[in-house]
């Protein structure tokens, strides 16, 4: 064989899943002084903050790339023996890999192929002079001997009727429309080199009525018309790093691994996948190699370095507002940051998170998703990535000129996947399955029947891009026979869920029981009129099957729980519209009602821990008495089941709205409690928020003018800004001269927010010099003895109302909603 590639041109070895904090699992001891959730920092938290807001892969692969940092790996045979699994027609018998791979041999050693692979490995001057040899060999191997082949002794499903087939798209692109933060459409562009697609779906983008053989032919040109995300079964992303020819091809192919290629341990590297293992000593079959210590790649920490500062940066990008002069500007960077801000804006994603982003895309394709494949080519070594909603899983490098017998063994599994094994299911997704299956132009699917409700998955109200997290994706749904006098309308909403959470139906049914009759809670909550979980549409299914270790809870006593996974829940809810599509004077109103709600929940253990502007909903019409809705209660927690309560996995909080405690680093590790004060804090910034960005329920600005950077989804920076927006005074700067009432709402209870910061810090240095006096140690502290906070929202209540009350003659509608006892206690002392 020709040279091979170096040992030290891998990343540093290090830890296999390095950087996200942990969430409480039993993988991380530290995880037991875990008081709240850890919050990720990958593209679930970016869009449960708003979501990107232009299609730029700069803004995009940052955060994708938070969602593969820490991923799974595994052998390449045990993806292999997967996909045998999944296309056996019984339970796959110990020593089918090594039927399949005799039975291969030959069409390996088949001199079509040979010639094909001969034209691959020849030196090349771009990259693009690779895709025609690739298409070509491998398409005739699927279409003129692996699609007949059968292995003696095994019963495996037929190959799919579809016929599969690899098409070139390089400079073409697919599109996808997401929902922008201000509710506007949002298109993704993106240029996957290969596709993997269906006979019926190429025909139709090379315009060609019929015919196999032409379509086989075209395949390997660029086609006249564009593909889809619903088209697409798995994508090839091949990057070129060896212009010269590539390894010699053996005399004769046998069953066993030549060569073993280590995985991209660092997602953010640029370099070739490092060989491994030599031939002699290349492990058993199966058995993934063992780990060896490579040289530190400067380059890929160079190249986090500017990801971390591009987060920091996303949000600044699109902001409308100035900055702020003075001692308020951004401190002047140093040249070497600066200059890795510029490079971060003109360089591609690294190859691993380019992977990643169409995972994401195939993955936000569609409400019913459970996970994508794709393949990244690096020269002639190649690994198989499969996504799903808890994050990415990737096999150890093959090289397909040296061990070709394997990759064919992968081209005949996935022959034979059915259109399930590729993310479509046939219910919820009958309007892609139908275009996979016929050459006529895509039309949309039929609403599906679930229960008294039809779900229309072909017209979406909500759908953002993102890779691991919920992944919600809300679309129309009607009751088909509703009650006299109720509305038909409703949304179904599919969220990717935490096992381990309670059902929003059930936790929502549990703050309106424990209410017992009080309007002040029932009337503003949302009405759910059905929920199901999809059991086939889990995580751990194919987790499993890969031989990866599950995830467990710990309980409150410490001990191992039950297994953490995420599922698929459907949440069909009443339509509403968003409380900031109101005036602005019926805003206030309607946030008012929200307040009370949420305190008199949170009172009775219901607890809703994800306040945002996009929670506050309203029923009726626009001329209709304002009736506030708090919505979305899939994060929530009731406190009140100790064996509900949730103390880890998944991210609650919407970043730009969360309370300034909880954006620090102390917080973002799961060791700060989420208390009620908390939750009042992010009601305050939404109103800021309202008042900053909404004008007669139209948003003028996508972020408050002057307050600079405030939305970053980077936590720790937004924490500084906003304690820098409250300890600096810095004015409010209202969308329009219209918000009257609310712009001295919005000031008051900055100023309430100023007072409880500066009370809370009084109170804890008063704690801790009374246990340093009590210990004998005289002033100072240390963090062993840092007290926790305890949670007391009626003290914290009656702090909110009693700084409101001093006010009710300037802002008039405090009147209207302040609790009758405080109302009553404010009118005595103006008596005496």
């Amino acid at each position: 064989m020709s040279e091979k590639r170096r040992l030290s041109d891998a990343n540093e070895a290090g830890s296999q899943r390095p950087s996200t904090p942990e969430s409480r699992l039993t993988a991380d001891v530290a995880a037991l002084s875990l008081q709240a959730t850890p919050k990720s920092q990958g593209s679930g938290s970016f869009t449960a903050s708003g979501g990107f807001t232009s299609t730029r892969v700069q803004e995009v692969w940052p955060w994708i790339a938070g969602d593969i940092e820490k991923h799974d790996t595994c052998s390449f045979d045990t993806v292999l023996e997967y996909l045998l699994g999944r296309v056996h027609k019984g339970s796959t018998p110990p020593g089918c890999l090594e039927k399949v791979l005799q039975a291969v041999l030959p069409i390996a050693n088949s001199a079509k192929v040979r010639q094909g692979l001969e034209k691959y490995r020849k030196a090349v001057s771009v990259e693009a002079e690779r895709y025609a040899p690739f298409v070509g060999t491998f398409n005739d191997a699927l279409a003129q001997q692996l699609k007949n082949l059968s292995i003696p002794g095994e019963d495996f499903l037929p190959a799919n009727q579809l016929d599969v087939l690899f098409c070139r798209n390089a400079e073409k692109t697919v599109t996808s429309d997401y929902t922008s933060p201000s509710g506007e459409l949002l298109r993704t562009v993106r240029k996957p080199d290969l596709i993997l697609t269906t006979i019926h779906a190429a025909c139709r983008c090379y315009d060609i009525e019929s015919g196999a053989g032409r379509v086989f032919e075209a395949a390997t040109r660029q086609p006249p018309d564009n593909f889809t995300w619903h088209d697409i079964l798995s994508f090839v992303e091949m990057k070129i790093y060896s212009k010269i020819a590539l390894s010699a091809l053996p005399s004769k192919y046998g069953t066993s691994l030549e060569c073993q290629y280590d995985t991209i341990r660092d997602v953010y590297s640029r370099c070739a996948t490092p060989l491994l293992k030599t031939p002699e000593q290349v492990p058993a079959s199966g058995n993934p190699a063992k780990r060896v210590k490579k040289e530190h790649n400067v380059h890929s920490d160079e190249l986090r370095l500017r990801t971390l500062r591009s987060r920091a940066n996303a949000a600044q990008q699109t902001s409308t507002g100035p900055s702020p002069s003075g001692s308020g500007a951004e401190p002047t960077l140093s040249p070497s940051i600066a200059e890795s801000q510029k490079v971060v804006e003109s360089e591609r994603a690294p190859p691993a998170i380019q992977c990643a982003i169409y995972g994401a895309e195939m993955l936000s394709r569609a409400p019913v998703v459970p996970c994508a494949m794709g393949m990244l080519v690096q020269d002639d070594v190649v690994h198989v990535w499969i996504y799903d909603r808890e994050g990415g899983i990737q096999s150890m490098g093959l090289n397909f000129l040296t061990d070709l017998p394997r990759f064919l063994v992968l081209l005949f599994a996935m022959q034979r996947l059915r259109l399930k094994d590729w993310g479509f299911i046939e219910k919820y997704d009958l309007g892609a399955i139908a275009a996979l299956g016929e050459t006529e132009p895509r039309k949309p699917p039929s609403p599906v029947k679930v229960d008294q409700f039809y779900i229309d998955t072909a017209v979406s109200i909500h759908r953002s891009l993102s890779l691991k997290g919920r992944g919600t994706y809300v679309v129309r749904a009607r009751h088909a026979r509703p009650p006299h006098g109720q509305s038909p309308h409703f949304v179904a909403k599919f969220s990717w869920a935490d096992c381990s959470r309670l059902p929003e139906r059930e936790l929502v049914q549990r703050g309106i029981d424990r209410a017992a009759g009080n309007e002040a809670v029932t009337k503003h909550m949302p009405y759910i009129a059905h929920s199901f979980e999809l059991r086939e549409c889990t995580t751990r299914t194919v987790r499993a099957a890969l031989g990866i270790p599950p995830k467990h809870r710990l309980r409150p006593d410490k001990s191992e729980g039950a297994e953490v996974y995420r599922i698929l829940r459907v949440t069909i809810v009443e339509w509403m519209e968003h409380l900031s599509t109101l005036s602005n004077e019926r805003f206030l109103r309607g946030w008012f009602q929200a307040l009370i709600a949420h305190y008199h929940n949170w009172r009775n253990g219901v607890q809703h821990r994800d306040i945002s502007l996009g929670n506050l909903m309203r029923r009726g019409k626009d001329e209709d008495p304002v009736c506030a809705v708090l919505n979305d209660w899939d994060l929530g927690n009731d406190a009140e089941d100790p064996n509900l309560t949730h103390t880890g996995f998944e991210v609650t909080g919407t970043v730009p709205f969360m309370a300034i405690d909880l954006l620090t680093q102390e917080a973002l590790d799961g060791k700060v409690a989420i208390l009620y004060r908390h939750d009042l804090e992010a009601l305050i910034w939404v109103l800021i928020w309202a008042v900053c960005c909404y004008d007669d329920g139209k948003m003028v600005h996508t972020v408050p003018r002057g307050i600079y950077n405030w939305n970053v989804r980077d936590p720790l920076s937004c924490g500084e800004k906003k304690h820098r927006f409250l300890t600096r005074r810095e004015p409010i700067q209202p969308a329009s001269d219209n918000w009257g009432e609310g712009l001295k709402l919005a000031s008051l209870l900055r100023g309430f927010l100023w007072d409880q910061m500066a009370k809370t810090v009084k109170d804890f240095y008063q704690v801790v010099h009374q246990q340093a006096w009590l210990q004998g140690s005289g002033p100072g502290f240390s963090h062993q003895t840092m007290p926790r906070e305890e949670d007391d929202p009626e003290r914290v209540w009656y702090e909110f109302w009693a700084h409101l009350k001093r006010f009710k003659e300037v802002v008039p509608c405090i009147a209207d909603f302040m609790p009758e006892d405080l109302r009553k206690a404010g009118d005595a002392d103006e008596k005496q």
